[in-house]
């Protein structure tokens, strides 16, 4: 049997372009001071009742936040995940809407050393208050950070993508944390990932990056001149 153990991999990459037919993502970053991450459940279920007796249930999809838990971010990276403006090295709240959009990856542990990957192809990160007490004793308290999840403009076999994910443990796909890190994930990524494909994508490199090429197997290249 496998029970979650546990988090890691904790990856935001902020989307550039969603049009019906190109979705374009930067880099993924990583932020290592993850603490927790807690997902909606897929569907709710709501009884119908007659003179007390239960005679429908109408099911239907949840679309609830992804609440993650962190240790104290950086205000640059705050600034940044908001789309908030920087000036030297400080930040200035503009109190504009309009957040900028970010594809969220991250992976859980299972007991039995596998994992469980996820990618949300498109959303958006908001702070919940943080309450920061005076320093009495050793309480301490984490960063809180609302991702709000939505399907892309872009279409993979005539449908939006909100997320994908896959087992460790049953894919084909020789998914690890090294290329799963490497590039935003995508319905398009797993349907070309049996061919050789460049990770990140190739409007991404510049000279001294390293890239993974995907095929049946993993290569590592350095990019130089030519």
């Amino acid at each position: 049997m496998r029970l979650y153990n546990g988090c890691d991999l904790l990856l935001f990459a902020k989307v550039t372009t969603d049009t019906k037919d190109i979705y374009i993502a930067e880099r993924p970053q990583r932020l290592e001071a993850l603490c927790s991450v807690s997902l909606p459940a897929s569907r709710s279920v709501t009884t119908i009742y007659k003179d007390g007796i239960p005679i429908n249930a109408i099911g239907q999809r949840n679309d609830s936040n992804i609440t993650i838990r962190t240790l104290a971010l950086t205000e640059k990276l705050r600034a940044y995940l908001l789309g908030e403006e920087t000036t030297g090295d400080y930040f200035i709240d503009t109190g504009k809407a309009g957040a900028p959009y970010f594809a969220l990856g991250f992976r859980l542990v299972n007991t039995d050393n596998t994992f469980k990957y996820y990618w949300y192809a498109k959303g958006t990160f908001s702070f919940n208050a943080r309450t920061v007490e005076t320093r009495e004793g050793t309480k301490t308290s984490n960063e809180e950070i609302i991702y709000t999840p939505i399907i892309t403009n872009k279409l993979y076999n005539g449908k939006p993508c909100k997320s994908v994910s896959v087992d460790s443990f049953s894919n084909t796909h020789n998914i690890n944390g090294d290329n799963w890190s490497a590039t935003v994930w995508t319905p398009e990524t797993f349907e070309s990932v049996t061919k050789p494909v460049i990770l990140p994508n190739e409007n991404n490199i510049a000279v001294g990056d390293f890239v993974t090429i995907v095929g049946n197997e993993n290569i590592n290249y350095g990019v130089r001149e030519q």
